[in-house]
Order: C-alpha cells, then structure tokens, then sequence
C-alpha cells in the first residue's frame, strides 16, 4: 500500500529589496549632508576663469619650490619667517603679483605653506607654475 504524502511546501527565499533601498537612500543623504559640515581652513584659492582676454598681472616676485619642498626666493633658501619678510615688501606694492615655481615631485604642504605666508601678509594674487620632471619629459 502506498501512502500518499503531500508534497512539502518549498521555501521562498523572499529578499525585501524595497527596504535595502531605502536604507541605501538615507545613507547617501546622510554623507552629502554631513560631509559640508567642515569648514576649510585653508587660503581661499579662486580658480581662473577660462575665455578671457584679460592681461595677466605683472610678476613682482617668483618663489621657486624644489623638489624636496625647499622654498627659495633668487636662489637663496627661505624659511616661513623669511617668507613672509619677501611678501610683507611686495605687499606694500600697488600691484603685486607672487609666481610660484613649483617642481612637479613637491608636496602640496609645501604650496601651502607660501600661500598661507602670503596670505597671512595681505597678498590675493598667486601664479602657479609646474615644472616637469626629467621623467615626465621621456
């Protein structure tokens, strides 16, 4: 005799996907909103604007940054004392205008540093240069 036997229920993996995106969602807001929370502290840096015909200032001072983010002004090495001496006098020209050399191996805290000294001495205008490497050239 045969038993009849009802055949079992399979179980559906059932994934609520509904909930996962919602999840999704509230965490993408949650990083746009708490990621404009901190402030910079940093010199405020206005971009050119490409399209113009306008004549560049006239270069008052040319600081160059090596490699090893030694700063010099005509050769001579400057520290950030120094520095903000060199820009203290351009600062008291009508129109001053600071070049920055900088070799493409320095570091950022090395152009930071000068635009915080100039900064901090009153002076709005920077020019940065990037010097190319013997590698880069290859």
């Amino acid at each position: 005799m045969r038993l009849a036997l009802k055949p079992r229920a399979r179980r559906t993996v059932d994934i609520a996907v509904v909930p996962m995106i919602n999840i999704v969602f509230l965490l993408l807001l949650y990083f746009l909103v708490a990621g404009r929370l901190t402030e910079n502290t940093g010199p405020t840096v206005q971009l050119p604007i490409g399209g113009t015909n306008k004549n560049p200032a006239p270069i008052t001072l040319t600081v160059h940054v090596t490699a090893s983010d030694g700063i010099s002004i005509n050769g001579k090495a400057m520290d950030e004392a120094a520095l903000r001496r060199a820009f203290a006098a351009v600062g008291n020209q009508p129109s001053h205008h600071v070049l920055i050399r900088a070799d493409a191996r320095a570091s950022a805290q090395a152009l930071h540093q000068i635009m915080a000294a100039g900064d901090a001495e009153g002076l709005r205008s920077f020019e940065l240069a990037t010097l190319e490497t013997s590698r880069s050239r290859h």
